[in-house]
């Protein structure tokens, strides 16, 4: 497409000797930017610390092997952007096109997830340290304001730093963010940024060894925050107190650095402190004590005589015991399963009749289970049954969903609908040849995930947007009641000539 010029479209790598003028050039939204790239195609070069959001369309065209790598990879185009469209139309979804697979791989079916975020021992001092400032600006302690002030500005730059991609990326903000007469105006706007930019980007500085002193520096930052706003006796001052006194008791006092701190832990012990205790008083135990904080013993919490249990294994060992498999590890156990079968019983007549639709006893699904397992003890097909007692699959579903159905028998049942309902539009034969992969390919289908992607991309109501006519419906349900896993009853064993087949 000569006609886009030789920028629309860059490769950018790292063997490009100008890869950070193109990136730049490639988030710019400058309308007077001389060389615009629209297109930008990279490796391990985009994934993670750009921000675009102007990108609506991500194309995956490798494999994908690292779950964290995987939704970093989705999180380009998760960045909202207003007025994208035009005044009031805003960026509301992005379109991702996947050649490899990699939705399958991680058993994720096109449903984001939005794991929850544990915060960092640093981000959570720095937070505190946010709540003492505006404590105290509140109560007008403008002493203690300014040495907040101080703290902050100081944790801000040591975290410039710190040689990490994400800092660097915020380099200009947080170069903005130490400027102290900027924190010490403490304008909303500023303390949002410090929240939003400084404060999660906290945990990548280095403070191996030093844990004990910066829980310290937690709690005591946190009592003092609660000393400004409820007092002595109010909140939940007493009971920050009773911890400050718990973690200074828990020195080891035959330690001579400890031995040096005596005058401070004495002071800690008073009642007479504790009374007129103030924000200054509480940071100088602070900084006194926090490099002590190390030789603090442990508190013992095994038992002294050991505790004795009688199990009956049976009821412990249950046989509907289900390990709880999720995500990439539940691909990964479906795949060595998989593996199993295919090398030792793809012509195992059990299999064979699953494969047919045809009618199966427990007993031989039982029987299949064990072979399988005799095989490789890490490949229990039970273990796929689910764990949640509502969610649980039978037996036979798990074997459908492994081997899948014979293509030519599902093939019949949708030409047999496609004979009937000769009028069909091309997005409703579209739907057909989904759920007749689908069913083939996983043995059956449930109704709720005809209302779910990938049917909702063809229509947002799924079934019921594309197929309109109750008859249609009506013969769609009737197909998959068909597939629908069904054990014949013990009494009833498979005819001898279907046995040998």
């Amino acid at each position: 497409m000569p006609q886009y010029g030789s920028t629309f479209c860059r490769v950018i790598d790292n063997k490009e000797k100008h890869a950070e003028d193109l990136i730049d050039a490639f988030k710019s939204t400058d309308p007077a930017q001389k060389l615009p790239i629209f297109v930008a195609i990279s490796v391990d070069m985009l994934d993670t610390g750009i921000d675009v959001p102007e990108l609506v369309n991500l194309v995956f065209v490798r494999p994908v092997k690292s779950y964290v790598k995987f939704w970093q990879m989705i999180g380009r185009g998760t960045r909202l952007r207003r007025d994208l469209f035009g005044p009031g139309q805003h960026k509301t979804e992005f379109l991702i096109f996947d050649h490899c697979a990699n939705f399958w791989y991680f058993d994720e079916q096109y449903k984001e997830t939005e794991p929850s975020v544990q915060k960092s021992l640093l981000q959570h001092l720095f937070e505190a340290r946010l709540e003492v400032a505006e404590a105290a600006l509140k109560q007008m302690e403008e002493s203690v304001f300014q040495h907040a002030v101080d703290v902050i500005v100081s944790d801000v730059r040591a975290l410039k730093d710190v040689g990490s991609i994400d800092v660097r990326d915020r380099f200009v903000a947080l170069e903005r963010l130490s400027e102290r007469d900027r924190v010490a105006d403490f304008a909303a706007v500023t303390k949002a940024d410090l929240l939003s930019i400084a404060a999660p980007l906290m945990h990548w500085r280095v403070i191996r060894g030093d844990e004990d002193a910066y829980r310290f520096d937690l709690l005591v930052t946190r009592a003092e925050a609660e000393l400004l706003r409820s007092g002595v006796t109010g909140g939940r001052f007493p009971d920050y107190r009773a911890r400050i006194e718990e973690q200074v008791e828990l020195l080891m006092k035959n330690q001579n650095p400890v031995k040096a701190k005596a005058a401070t832990i004495q002071l800690v012990r008073s009642k007479e402190f504790w009374a007129t205790v103030t924000v200054p008083m509480l940071e100088n135990v602070r900084l006194e004590l926090r490099g002590v904080m190390k030789y603090q013993q442990q508190v013992a919490t095994t038992r002294v005589v050991p505790q004795e249990l009688d199990v009956d294994d049976a009821a412990f060992w249950s046989k509907d015991y289900a390990p709880k498999l999720e995500g990439l590890e539940l691909v990964e156990y479906k795949a060595r399963v998989n593996r199993v079968i295919n090398e030792h019983f793809g012509a195992h007549p059990t299999l064979q009749r699953i494969r047919n639709g045809k009618l199966v006893r427990d007993e031989e699904l039982e029987e299949l289970a064990l072979l399988v397992l005799q095989v490789d003890d890490k490949a229990n097909v039970k273990h796929l049954l689910g764990y949640q007692p509502d969610t649980r699959r039978s037996l036979l579903a798990v074997f459908r969903g492994l081997v899948g159905l014979d293509p030519a028998a599902v093939d019949a049942a949708f030409v047999a609908f496609v004979h009937k309902h000769p009028a069909l539009s091309s997005q409703q034969l579209r739907f057909l040849q989904m759920l007749k992969n689908a069913i083939a390919d996983q043995g059956g289908i449930e109704i709720e995930r005809l209302y779910e992607p990938p049917f909702t991309n063809l229509h947002s109501d799924g079934l019921d947007g594309i197929f309109s006519r109750d008859e249609e419906v009506t013969d769609l349900l009737h197909i998959l009641a068909t597939f629908e896993p069904k054990v014949a009853p013990p009494s009833h064993p498979p005819p001898a000539s279907e046995r040998a087949s």
